[in-house]
């Protein structure tokens, strides 16, 4: 069901591998060293894509799948963000009692590396292939007819969340607001909720106590933000999280 909802059908016979030029090859040994892609073969994928690199802090890159040429990718549903005039509304309608502002505790955090802790589907990643140009010393690596003649190259698939694709945030979102709820309505229900892949997902989830709405969590994609009346009931879900 995942190909259906993000990628379009294409003929695929009609395209024609993208090189990734060498200077990228650097990052994507750094790729494979971190376990984020691994060597594969032409004839495994589907679809080449490029990538880029952006610098994400002083020591680190991120890459990107460079689909903005592809028709591949469909347009992905809206992601269902709070904003902060909701947040703060939502703050004073919690801890507001009889025109006076209650104490609160706040656990806020951010999932560590989330994209890359979600393997994509087999269906999917078989379509986000690289092609990185190479030396003909690396492992893998296999002579092909390049524009300016015989060039050295290596085929990758990714081994999580592909930055770059349009579906992408959606399904990093759905799945952190699954995990970090489900010990307030079970697993099963969390995983079969309907709007779970739509982006339609609740912003604000409230844990009760005794019918009354003690606490509330917030999921921003990757981030989560925990709003809670009572210590006790905030050091539990910290607790959970971790």
């Amino acid at each position: 069901c995942f190909l259906s909802m993000f990628l379009e059908p294409l003929d695929l016979h009609s395209i024609t591998t993208i090189f990734t030029p060498l200077r990228y090859n650097y990052a994507a040994n750094q790729l494979l060293t971190a376990v984020l892609i691994e060597l594969t073969t032409r004839a495994s994928l589907k679809f080449i894509h490029g990538f880029f690199t952006v610098i994400k802090s002083a020591t680190t890159d991120r890459a990107i799948v460079n689909g903005r040429l592809s028709q591949l990718l469909k347009t992905p549903p809206k992601l269902n963000l709070c904003s902060q005039r909701k947040l703060l509304k939502k703050i004073r309608e919690l801890t507001n009692h009889e025109g006076k502002q209650l104490p609160f505790w706040a656990v806020t955090g951010d999932l560590r590396h989330w994209f890359h802790e979600i393997e994509p589907d087999k269906d999917i990643a078989e379509y986000f292939g690289l092609c990185v140009r190479c030396t003909k010393e690396e492992e893998g690596a296999v002579q092909l007819e390049g524009q300016r003649g015989p060039c050295f190259v290596r085929f990758f698939k990714w081994c999580g969340l592909i930055m770059g694709a349009s579906f992408s945030p959606v399904v990093a979102q759905s799945v952190a607001w699954a995990v970090l709820t489900y010990f307030e309505e079970g697993e099963e229900k969390i995983f079969n909720h309907e709007g779970l892949w739509q982006g339609e997902l609740p912003i604000f989830v409230p844990i009760m106590r005794g019918g009354k709405e003690i606490a509330f969590l917030v999921i921003y994609l990757d981030n989560y933000l925990l709003i809670s009346l009572e210590e006790e009931i905030a050091r539990q879900v910290e607790q959970r999280i971790k």
